[in-house]
């Protein structure tokens, strides 16, 4: 049986996705501008459930009609966050070679009539949490590589709730298993999900990245490195609050109260803010 097709007012979706990462999905217009989002989940989060009512949302915003959605998804508990970077990176190396193969390689039908555009003008990693992190490392070693790649300039990021500080680990992990965080010892924990490893505030990981992303920037030759934008929760109680050189501090209407962690990057018919803040990024 084939791939079914789902269709949206802009887009056209299938029930199944991209061969690069754990679970990701394709959403893709019917008109093609040459411009795509990537959303990259953050801890043991998913391709699509993360961001729940985003894309059908963006799908009503006509400044996004002809982008295409990419949802990256990647394990994100057992695997070291500059191991999911190469695994974007290589995302980002099949959209950035073509369109056409990109699409090829996802589960649409060949039948489906679309003209697609010669090249991506335009890159968007959209990041939540510890998906900040792996996207800004895929970026720099984009540009680190001995030939940087062809996506490394055109390549932007806007970021929910960015772990680049750092995560309170006791509070990430007592959201994500509840009680039973109590009950496991922490070092036996830290031996289950490696990334907690990453994760923590100060970690070498996250010096690495900062010492990185400082020394690249300041080349002057990778200004697309500082973020177009950043929303910050109020009264975090998983990751710390803080500015990142070079990305500018958020402004006051995206320092959001009233949410938490995770349900940040959840907009719903109540909650239109992360796509409001989205759109006026771009």
């Amino acid at each position: 049986m084939g791939p079914r097709r789902i269709r949206m007012s802009s887009h056209f979706i299938f029930d199944a996705g991209l061969p690069i990462g754990v679970g990701s999905r394709v959403w893709w217009s019917h008109k093609p501008g040459g411009c795509v989002l990537i959303f990259v989940h953050g801890f043991n989060g998913q391709a699509l459930a993360t961001w729940s009512s985003f894309p059908s949302l963006l799908t009503k915003q006509s400044k996004f009609s002809d982008w295409d959605f990419v949802f990256f998804g990647y394990d994100g508990l057992h695997t070291e966050a500059v191991t999911s970077a190469v695994d974007l990176g290589q995302l980002l190396d099949m959209i950035s070679s073509s369109p056409s193969q990109l699409y090829g390689a996802s589960t649409a039908s060949p039948h489906a009539a679309r003209r697609h555009p010669q090249a991506y003008k335009r890159i968007v990693l959209v990041a939540h949490s510890l998906g900040a992190v792996v996207a800004r490392r895929a970026m720099l070693d984009g540009y680190n590589r001995p030939r940087p790649a062809p996506w490394a300039k055109a390549t932007e990021l806007f970021t929910f709730a960015p772990a680049h500080n750092g995560a309170k680990l006791m509070s990430l992990l007592l959201e994500t298993l509840g009680p039973a965080a109590c009950v496991v010892p922490f070092v036996q924990l830290l031996g289950m999900f490696i990334v907690l490893r990453d994760l923590k505030e100060r970690s070498g990981m996250l010096n690495t990245l900062h010492g990185d992303l400082k020394r690249t920037y300041d080349s002057g030759t990778a200004n697309n490195l500082r973020a177009v934008g950043t929303v910050w929760v109020r009264n975090d109680r998983i990751v710390t609050n803080g500015v990142l050189y070079p990305d500018p501090a958020p402004p006051p209407e995206a320092v959001l109260g009233g949410r938490t962690h995770s349900s940040v990057c959840k907009p719903d018919s109540s909650f239109n803010d992360p796509v409001n803040l989205l759109v006026s990024g771009l």
